[in-house]
């Protein structure tokens, strides 16, 4: 593997660097070694290109012109050109953005989610209105990648254009919106979010109920108690954990009717939650819990 072929060598040399990258803050030298040159070169070729980028990443060379040349070369098989997206993303620089912003526009799927994959891996608040933007975009995969990286910026600017996302074709997208208006923490979600208690479908009431109690503010406590009913134990047990983080003690009445639950789990994270709400502790005594609650 640390060898290149003769042939590779003849293939590419052209492309061997000639302006060097300038060094990130934190300091990645040049692609000036002999070492170095041999793995940019190895960056064209497929079988050897991971290897390649780990290797330059290890002696600190981004080799980023070089993997723009080659995103951009479109007499390079698409695969390849996809790679050298992927592998700008990963190097997490701020030089990669304007190319990965490029690609959102191209015709090529792969090509515009491996591009919004990166601009998340980069994390740099300047590229959420381009993010907000692929929303719309017809591919569900361009559409999660951008959800999962506004969450990860944490872009309060993003919430409500995620709230639009709760009612995508995609459930895998609806379910990344609650992570990530989860992840931002915006007031504003609760009431868009307690719509999907009642939703039909399990995997997205319990994603919406952990999103409020994620968000943590006791205006969401009166939604997530209704959950305490739901008939998936998934969703009761989310209610119960989503209740403890907002840590509202007025919900105490509503979690002693749990302590009867059908599920052993369930009961017992009921009498947790109220423990830890209430600093009294009856058991599974339900009339007692009442008996106090009355006394408040």
């Amino acid at each position: 593997m640390r060898f290149l072929s003769i042939a590779m060598i003849s293939i590419v040399s052209q492309l061997v660097v000639t302006h060097p990258a300038p060094a990130r803050a934190g300091g990645a030298e040049e692609v000036r070694s002999p070492e170095a040159k041999k793995w940019v070169l190895a960056l064209q070729a497929s079988r050897t290109r991971t290897a390649a980028f780990k290797e330059l990443e290890r002696m600190g060379v981004l080799a980023i012109p070089e993997l723009e040349r080659l995103a951009r070369n479109p007499d390079a098989a698409t695969a390849a050109r996809v790679d050298a997206l992927d592998l700008m993303g990963r190097t997490k620089d701020a030089r990669a953005i304007p190319v990965l912003q490029h690609f959102l526009n191209s015709t090529e799927a792969r090509m515009r989610w491996t591009s919004v994959k990166g601009l998340g891996q980069i994390q740099d608040p300047s590229t959420t209105g381009d993010l907000i933007a692929v929303l719309e975009d017809p591919e569900m995969w361009v559409r999660l990648f951008a959800v999962e990286a506004l969450g990860e910026l944490g872009a309060k600017d993003a919430t409500q254009p995620l709230i639009g996302r709760l009612e995508d074709d995609s459930m895998k997208v609806r379910v990344a919106a609650c992570d990530a208006l989860a992840a931002i923490g915006d007031e504003q979600a609760i009431e868009p979010l307690s719509r999907y208690i009642g939703y039909r479908e399990a995997e997205l009431r319990v994603a919406a109920v952990r999103t409020l109690g994620r968000i943590g503010k006791r205006s969401a406590s009166g939604h997530v108690v209704q959950s305490l009913q739901d008939g998936s134990p998934d969703v009761r047990l989310e209610a119960i954990a989503a209740l403890d983080q907002i840590g509202d003690p007025g919900v105490a009445p509503q979690l002693i009717e749990v302590l009867d639950d059908e599920r052993q789990g369930i009961r017992e994270q009921a009498l947790a939650t109220l423990v830890r709400l209430t600093g009294q502790d009856f058991g599974f005594d339900q009339g007692r819990w009442r008996e106090w609650d009355r006394a408040q």
